[in-house]
């Protein structure tokens, strides 16, 4: 039973980050936006 808490509790982390970013890129100005972007293609 405690596994499946802390797979519970995994699970709602994940999906809070995923909601976080996407709020994130909502409120974002354009050239916030692009920067964001630009990080991402340089980190891969």
């Amino acid at each position: 039973m405690g596994e499946t808490v802390l797979e519970k509790i995994e699970e709602i982390s994940k999906k809070i980050d995923e909601l976080k970013g996407f709020l994130e890129d909502i409120f974002l100005t354009t050239e916030e936006y692009l920067l964001k972007e630009i990080d991402e293609i340089v980190k891969s």
